[in-house]
């Protein structure tokens, strides 16, 4: 009889709960979470968001919230990294080393001062590498020929020919007495069945993830992700630009072929690049690089001016958007751009607009097929309202298209790892270097050129022509672009 009378108060206990205070703790939690978004989102539109949804779904939508919408990574870089400043592991430029830039667009060079710490630099020398099979063949010789260190940083590591190749280089550096540190994002890791990360390091490489996830499967869509691609050899030589490291940007046939460009730089602006590699692998592996072994002396190797510009959801946050921004208010002539994603909100759409109606000749090229769907429907919402304000848009045919690359006039070029998306822009961790230098800017007026010759032109009439439900369709998932 006891027995019946205690189970029957514990399951009266737990309706009690179910009907009463499980109700009050998530209306609770929705009131916080969403209070939490008004105080700390400084972009309208994903204030609202995250509040509709903390609403509407008073469990899930706080749990998804404090999972996916808050941002960690400031304060946890604040208790790695203190209130130093950004590059104080770079030793002092050479007293040789102009800082002085001859920028066709003063007003140009002037905004990015005010936005980016870091100076422009003069004496560098930039060259375009225009296919994985040049980029990687450049890239394993200068590993090969590394004396003294290496450091490399990739979204992607893949186990396959092409990381197994790099991995054979990088294990024979560190053989034969190179320090050697290579940096994997943690989502970016699993897009192979086998990580890099842990053949790396049996084979005596010292590899780090930055960020590790449990989450199994690939997960284009999580934020917070190093998406950076540097390589530096003897910190003097490096490599950036939109390559990860697997076997497609290398193929000549296959569904798995991708385009894409890498640079190689030397110069001063290495300390930069280097720079920021030092940042993360403090961040990731708890381990500081200062000294001539990472930041050796570097004379003038060129005659371009080159500045680094770091990118991420902490103290660099809007940094690459500030830089496009002024650069489409700065151009005069022409823009070109190229871009894997083109999600242009935040006010990008209304500044490419206000530059092809001030006359400016701009044209956008996309690859034609993605390989994310719901980021080409969303992107298709925006193609209309461009093209009216006067640009032209290309889609890109053939193999996908990841390149990144954007020219102003005809002596400013912008290259590196974002895309033109909020993800790239906002969310993820970021580097692209601005040059100024009529030679870069004529090899990548030949990419466009090469480009347009495999593209065609989308023009308004075909995008009105649209059934009305791939419209809605678009449209809807356009709303979820601030989260894509």
């Amino acid at each position: 009889m006891l027995e019946t009378i205690q189970q029957s108060l514990t399951q009266t206990n737990a309706v009690v709960i179910a009907v009463f205070v499980f109700p009050i703790l998530c209306a609770g939690m929705a009131a916080w979470s969403s209070a939490h978004a008004i105080l700390t989102k400084h972009d309208v539109r994903a204030a609202i968001g995250w509040v509709v949804v903390c609403i509407a779904a008073p469990f899930f939508g706080p749990v998804a919230y404090w999972i996916l919408g808050v941002n960690r990574i400031n304060r946890r870089a604040s208790a790695i990294f203190g209130d130093r400043d950004q590059d104080s592991a770079v030793p002092v430029l050479p007293a040789n080393v102009s800082v002085e830039p001859c920028f066709g667009t003063l007003g140009l060079r002037r905004f990015v001062d005010g936005v980016v710490p870091r100076p422009i630099l003069a004496g560098n020398h930039v060259e375009l590498l225009a296919t994985g099979e040049l980029a990687y063949g450049a890239m394993i010789k200068a590993i090969a020929n590394a004396e003294r260190s290496v450091t490399m940083a990739s979204y992607i590591f893949d186990d396959d020919p092409a990381g197994r190749e790099f991995a054979d280089a990088l294990s024979a550096a560190a053989n034969r007495g190179v320090e050697v540190r290579v940096l994997i994002d943690g989502v970016g890791q699993r897009y192979s069945k086998v990580s890099m990360v842990g053949q790396l390091r049996k084979r005596g490489v010292n590899a780090q993830v930055f960020l590790p996830t449990r989450h199994p499967l690939r997960a284009p869509y999580f934020n917070l992700r190093n998406h950076r691609k540097l390589l530096i050899t003897d910190g003097a030589t490096a490599f950036t630009g939109g390559m990860n490291i697997r076997e497609g940007h290398r193929s000549t046939q296959g569904d798995d072929q991708i385009r894409d460009t890498h640079f190689l730089m030397t110069g001063p602006v290495v300390q930069q690049l280097q720079g920021v590699f030092a940042q993360d692998w403090l961040f990731a592996a708890h381990e500081e690089l200062q000294g001539r072994l990472w930041f050796p002396k570097l004379e003038p190797t060129g005659e371009m001016h080159a500045r680094a510009i770091s990118d991420g959801p902490d103290l660099d946050l809007d940094k690459i958007q500030w830089t496009i921004l002024a650069a489409l208010a700065c151009a005069r002539h022409r823009v070109q751009i190229a871009t894997p994603y083109f999600l242009p909100i935040n006010g990008l759409d209304k500044a490419i607009q206000a530059a092809a109606r001030r006359g400016v000749h701009v044209d956008i090229f996309l690859p034609e097929n993605g390989n994310l769907r719901l980021v080409q429907w969303a992107s298709r919402s925006y193609w209309e309202q461009v093209i009216d304000g006067g640009a032209q848009l290309w889609l890109v045919s053939g193999p996908f298209d990841h390149s990144k690359l954007m020219i102003v006039d005809y002596d400013w070029s912008f290259v590196g790892s974002a895309n033109w998306d909020p993800r790239s822009l906002r969310l993820n961790f970021e580097l692209n270097v601005e040059v100024a230098s009529a030679e870069l800017n004529r090899a990548l007026e030949n990419v466009f050129a090469t480009k347009r010759l495999r593209s065609r032109a989308v023009s308004g009439d075909e995008l009105a022509r649209r059934p009305l439900v791939e419209r809605l369709l678009e449209g809807t998932v356009g709303l979820l672009a601030p989260y894509l």
